[in-house]
């Protein structure tokens, strides 16, 4: 929902006021980082007990699978504001590049990880996978809008912290 809502803002803004897009930018990936840091981070501490509740002791087994995956969290919910912001520049170039460099770094790191660590290797490939993807994004992004989050992250930290202890 944030993301289609920021598209005509990120939209407007992209070839008249690269300050306002900023602004825009930073505050929508503060409030994402906010939600998807303690989201992540309650998922890795209490993912076995998760699928344990939804699922049935049987899924206990999918736990780390569970954890490992859950982590992209962090990645994705940033990615498709940052999708958005590169798409209202016009580089929908870059999208397919970053589309391509998480499918054949999947696949790679599958066929690599899979034999030896099984469904946990898979889970690792799909976080390695989508990292790689989304820092080629913040690159693009980077060179087109020169944006700053980590002065935003504090409250981020506190609230991942908090998260952890709870």
């Amino acid at each position: 929902i944030l993301q289609f809502s920021t598209l005509p803002a990120f939209s407007r803004f992209a070839e008249n006021n690269g300050e306002k897009f900023r602004a825009v930018l930073e505050r929508t990936l503060g409030v994402l980082f906010l939600a998807s840091v303690p989201l992540a981070l309650g998922g890795i501490i209490l993912g076995t007990q998760i699928m344990t509740l939804i699922f049935g002791a049987p899924y206990a087994a999918g736990g780390l699978a569970f954890k490992i995956l859950v982590a992209t969290l962090m990645f994705d919910y940033p990615a498709m504001v940052l999708s958005s912001a590169v798409f209202a520049y016009n580089h929908q170039r870059s999208l397919i590049i970053s589309s391509a460099i998480a499918g054949v770094a999947n696949i790679a790191l599958d066929l690599a990880l899979i034999p030896s660590f099984g469904i946990a290797g898979s889970a690792v490939a799909t976080l390695i996978a989508q990292g790689l993807s989304n820092l080629y994004l913040w690159r693009i992004m980077k060179k087109l809008n020169d944006f700053h989050v980590v002065r935003h992250l504090k409250n981020v930290l506190a609230a991942g912290a908090f998260m952890g202890a709870v």
